[in-house]
């Protein structure tokens, strides 16, 4: 980052070129978090405009910002009314606060201050555009299209602009509300709203609908906060409109974003690859929903992401602390961050891995809390941020210990929990490797032995490249039934989520009469493919058997949803279930339905025989 020197030096004349040039240096460090060098700057800039008599407004606007996000917030009018006193049109005295507010996610305050820009200048069209985003973010949806509008009528020509456009267009016509409980109880207000685009709705609100409430439920009762507010559940089909909804423009690979209350994120479906896992995507925003939320939009980027992450690992879908293997050499490189500099790592990554680096860094801070200090330390430090408090500052005062030992401290958790993968971290990769070049030699044997010692030095190594897939599937060629089935269930029950291999995993549960255990498996799976016919059908078919109709109906609608290519099959089973719960009446809707498709199906008519006779039954 050049100096103010530097700048002087390079623009030594007209001096409004060098206050353009000191503007652009002061909006560049504050976006950086910055402020005491931010302040520096500003002392001087304001030293040129007085020396030289220049206008002083836009200075008077930074100050604005500064004194918000320093929290001074009585002297942010102050600044702003310099500002409109020079030149009472100038909407960027409000709407340059309202973008540091926006970027520190103080959405409802960016709003405020876009509104005020826009009553004072109409035409400030970038002001009408932030403005509508904002009203999006706060789930005020009428509002915020009307000023993306206005946006558009006043410079149509924005790309940020036109991506809204767009977006609003898909958002307005298929996307649909969902809310619980319904009818909403007490005040009749409801606590959670599922947004979903209506082709997915019946297949996606069911899994969505479970793991909202019961994350609700989980961080309500961990960080001692019950929501205030319905928590919003955007699920977006495609990626890139989810990218637009979020921050305007495409191309940023992001999977989820929280406002506050609010949150959007990918559905499996803008992922067709088993890398995602869109449950434990769900269940991070939420705790962001609640960290957030807790300390009025004041936690730091590092820790809410870490609780996010720590959640994850022990309350999640599939628990279980899970580390991508780049991330292991750059811990082995002694690539973390000091506590009072993580922040750094996910707003100005230095290297192209870093944001991911520093996610599971700041991860597994809090395991390593959590384990030495207590879960309640995580939370008394959680609420010391409603006040401004730095992290160096809730440290000490939570934890009675400074940063640095702090991090001596950490090093050494990370030291004795990873050491030893660390010290043989080559020989694993080496190891992973050979599996991987074994598996596509067809190589069985040397697949297992290769993978076997892969295991042996991480056992908990259960990503997409995981050598217990390999192992698995090695054991299947060789006709190795029973190691085959050990290691999908040992690869299952260390947290690992390859719907290929749990669809495996289940259907060998199932042919060992292992009912509950494929009904435990076929709902992981649900969390990482909940599209995939044939695995609804199975498990409908298994909860028939355990007596459990009711949540057999909900998978076989769901399987019928999905459009299947037996269509006769998929209106019988929800007949089957129907008549289980003994509703008659819609049991032979589907049933119908089964036999007008397929007249001859024979558990059809078998079906049709019983209801009949119990209709006669009845009648007698």
């Amino acid at each position: 980052m050049p100096t103010i020197e530097a700048v002087q030096t390079h623009f030594a004349s007209p001096p409004g070129a060098r206050l353009r040039a000191m503007l652009m240096s002061i909006n560049s460090v504050m976006e950086q978090d910055l402020y005491d060098e931010t302040r520096e700057q500003l002392d001087q800039a304001w030293g040129l405009v007085e020396e030289e008599g220049l206008p002083a407004m836009q200075l008077n606007a930074l100050e604005a910002a500064l004194a918000f996000v320093t929290r001074r917030t009585d002297e942010v009018q102050t600044y702003i009314d310099e500002a409109l006193s020079e030149a009472p049109g100038y909407g960027d005295a409000y709407a340059i606060p309202g973008y540091f507010a926006s970027i520190t996610r103080r959405y409802s305050e960016s709003g405020e201050f876009y509104q005020k820009a826009v009553e004072i200048e109409p035409t400030h069209w970038t002001a009408h555009l932030e403005l509508g985003q904002n009203y999006l973010r706060l789930n005020k949806i009428d509002d915020g299209i009307r000023h993306v509008e206005i946006s558009y009528e006043g410079d149509g020509f924005n790309p940020k602009t036109l991506n809204m456009m767009r977006l609003l267009d898909t958002f307005s016509a298929n996307f649909v509300d969902l809310t619980f409980p319904d009818p909403p109880e007490g005040d009749g207000i409801p606590k959670l709203v599922l947004r979903l685009d209506r082709n997915e709705v019946d297949v996606l609100t069911p899994y969505a609908q479970e793991l909202a409430e019961a994350s609700m439920a989980t961080f309500e009762e961990r960080y001692n906060f019950p929501a205030k507010e319905p928590v919003i559940v955007e699920i977006f089909p495609n990626h890139e409109d989810f990218v637009v909804r979020s921050i305007g423009m495409p191309g940023v690979g992001i999977l989820g974003v929280t406002f506050g209350y609010l949150f959007a994120m990918d559905s499996p479906t803008g992922h067709p690859d088993e890398t995602y896992h869109w449950g434990t995507t769900l269940w991070h925003e939420m705790a962001h929903v609640y960290t957030v939320e807790a300390t009025e939009h004041g936690v730091p980027r590092w820790y809410s992401e870490g609780i996010s992450v720590y959640e994850e690992w022990n309350t999640g879908p599939i628990p279980g602390i899970k580390i991508p293997s780049y991330v292991l050499s750059f811990m082995a490189e002694g690539a973390f961050l000091p506590v009072a500099e993580l922040d750094n790592g996910f707003m100005r990554p230095t290297y192209d891995e870093q944001v991911i680096v520093s996610y599971m860094q700041a991860g597994l801070i809090f395991q390593f809390i959590s384990e030495e200090y207590g879960h309640d330390k995580i939370v008394d430090m959680l609420y010391q941020f409603v006040e401004g408090t730095d992290e160096v500052t809730a440290i000490e005062t939570a934890l009675g210990i400074s940063d640095n030992e702090f991090d001596r401290h950490f090093k050494q958790y990370i030291d004795i929990e990873f050491g030893p993968l660390l010290s043989n971290l080559q020989i694993w990769q080496q190891d992973l490797q050979a599996t991987m070049q074994a598996f596509a030699a067809d190589n069985w044997e040397e697949t297992i032995a290769a993978a076997s010692r892969a295991i042996f030095t991480y056992p908990e190594y259960v990503e997409q490249d995981s050598p217990y897939i390999a192992k698995a599937l090695a054991h299947s060629q060789l006709e190795q039934d029973d190691l085959k089935f050990e290691t999908l269930e040992t690869f299952w029950q260390l947290g690992g989520y390859s719907a290929r291999a749990l669809k495996e995993l289940a259907d060998a549960y199932i042919a060992r009469g292992q009912q509950e255990e494929a009904i435990n498996v076929f709902r992981d799976i649900h969390y990482v493919d909940p599209f995939d016919e044939e695995t609804h059908g199975k498990l409908g078919d298994l909860l028939i058997e355990l007596q459990q109709p009711h949540a057999a109906l909900q998978e076989y609608l769901v399987g019928l949803a999905l459009d299947p290519l037996d269509q006769a099959t998929a209106n019988y089973r929800v007949a089957s279930a129907y008549k289980a719960l003994n509703d008659s009446s819609q049991s032979m809707e589907y049933l119908m339905t089964a036999l007008d498709i397929a007249p001859q199906f024979r558990p059809a008519q078998q079906l049709l025989l019983e209801l009949s006779r119990a209709e006669t039954n009845t009648q007698n």
